[in-house]
């Protein structure tokens, strides 16, 4: 992709894919305005007929925007009508900014004045039924438009507050995860407080976007099985280390207390007992369900590191019979929270949607996702097609917070051919980005 200075009033328009880079107060909603006004004058659409508004979509984030885009533009093209209808007066004309008036000479320059003033005066009626959408507006009417194309119900109804269906969804989940489960290694997720409720394990995923996507959750099944596997014999090993080294590792730590060794600075020196406790409780019964808290401890790195001993008296713990493998433990246990959040995440999202249209609903991502999943089966040419058919040219505002599920319905639609797409954003102010934005 070429970069080029953006000039609003004379750049060459071009077809295809083009990204506009503008900065704060820089005037980005002043550059779509200006573009619709130089696509409506100077370009041409379908059967080399000029590009009349309800071909030129708008697509914005928020409905404030739409509602602002919408007045910017009215505005812009009553400007645009003045000023060639004073053309003549330069005192008048000096009142337009500078990129109005280079548009204006162009316009002149070719004798188009009166051809131009008919296109504003039908623009400007046509203005209240601009296509100037939300992101999830355009979506939804697109679906209920091509409801056959897109495979979506034609009486789908749009549920705007979907918290319920999620929690219900995370209950399901937690309970099949940890009632269904055989009560060891799943035992420890719940050391991570994300998972102490499925309340927990929802809220954890509160940055992450209903369109953000995911592998399918059967991709993980593999991998969850292989943690499982490492991490049951970590745990068996974890028993036979107690059974061998735990009462020579209790004698160290009350000798490391009575000593005066533990740094009285940290939760350590009065939690320990409790946790020799738990630890205790958890080895000597095969069928504990819960699994000992801060497994951490076991490992020497913790004890050096954490500053649980004063630092005059480190070597203290050289002969120390920890677990050895504590770390390596660890890091796997990691892992394993991590792969299960992931599987969450994408059982979460597939479920919403399927729920959704079981009960005849749409969620406001969910219109975002049916869309883009229409357009990537084989059989989406036509949809393609009769979508592209609708709009010659496509503005995309606030591009920096557009995920790639949305970044791919317009360049597959809009982005080839003989289309115009507009991207226009500023990275510098992108705060979507824990939903998906890229």
């Amino acid at each position: 992709m070429k970069a080029e200075i953006f000039d609003a009033a004379s750049l060459q328009l071009q077809r295809g894919r083009n990204l506009v880079e503008a900065s704060a107060g820089t005037g980005k909603t002043f550059a779509i305005a200006m573009l619709v006004l130089r696509f409506l004058t100077e370009e041409k659409g379908a059967g080399n007929q000029a590009i009349p508004l309800e071909k030129i979509l708008i697509v914005t984030f928020t409905k404030a925007a739409t509602k602002e885009l919408r007045q910017r533009i009215r505005s812009r093209l009553v400007e645009a009508r003045n000023i060639l209808e004073g053309w003549e007066d330069e005192e008048k004309k000096r009142g337009f900014d500078l990129p109005l008036r280079k548009w204006a000479e162009n316009i002149v320059a070719e004798g188009r004045q009166q051809r131009v003033d008919l296109l504003l005066r039908k623009a400007l009626c046509d203005i209240d039924q601009a296509p100037i959408f939300t992101i999830h507006g355009f979506c939804q009417r697109m679906l209920g438009e091509q409801a056959l194309e897109s495979s979506q119900a034609f009486d789908c109804e749009l549920l705007s507050d979907i918290d319920t269906l999620r929690l219900d969804i995370a209950r399901d989940y937690w309970r099949d995860l940890f009632y269904h489960g055989d009560g060891g290694v799943e035992s420890l997720l719940l050391v991570d407080k994300r998972f102490a409720s499925p309340e927990k394990l929802l809220q954890s995923l509160d940055k992450v976007s209903e369109g953000s996507h995911f592998v399918p959750c059967g991709d993980f099944d593999e991998k969850i099985s292989c943690y499982k596997k490492s991490l049951a014999w970590h745990l068996e090993n974890i028993r036979c280390w107690f059974s061998a080294n735990g009462e020579t590792f209790f004698t160290k730590l009350c000798e490391a207390e009575e000593s005066g060794y533990l740094n009285k600075n940290k939760s350590f020196i009065r939690k320990w007992r409790e946790w020799w406790q738990e630890l205790t409780t958890w080895c000597r019964s095969d069928q504990s369900r819960t699994f000992f808290s801060y497994p951490e401890w076991l490992a020497k790195e913790t004890f050096i590191e954490g500053g649980f001993l004063r630092k005059d008296h480190l070597s203290f713990v050289d002969d120390w019979p920890f677990y050895l493998k504590a770390q390596e433990f660890l890091q796997q246990c990691e892992k394993f929270r991590s792969i299960h959040r992931f599987h969450f995440a994408s059982f979460l999202q597939q479920e919403t949607v399927l729920r959704l249209t079981r009960n005849g609903y749409m969620s406001q991502n969910s219109s975002i996702i049916h869309l883009s999943t229409a357009l990537k089966k084989k059989e989406s040419a036509w949809l393609r097609a009769t979508l592209a058919n609708r709009f010659d040219v496509a503005l995309i505002d606030e591009f920096q917070d557009t995920d790639s599920l949305q970044y791919h319905i317009f360049s597959s639609v809009f982005g080839r051919g003989d289309k115009y797409l507009y991207m226009i954003g500023d990275p510098k102010q992108a705060i979507y980005g824990f939903r998906g934005a890229d």
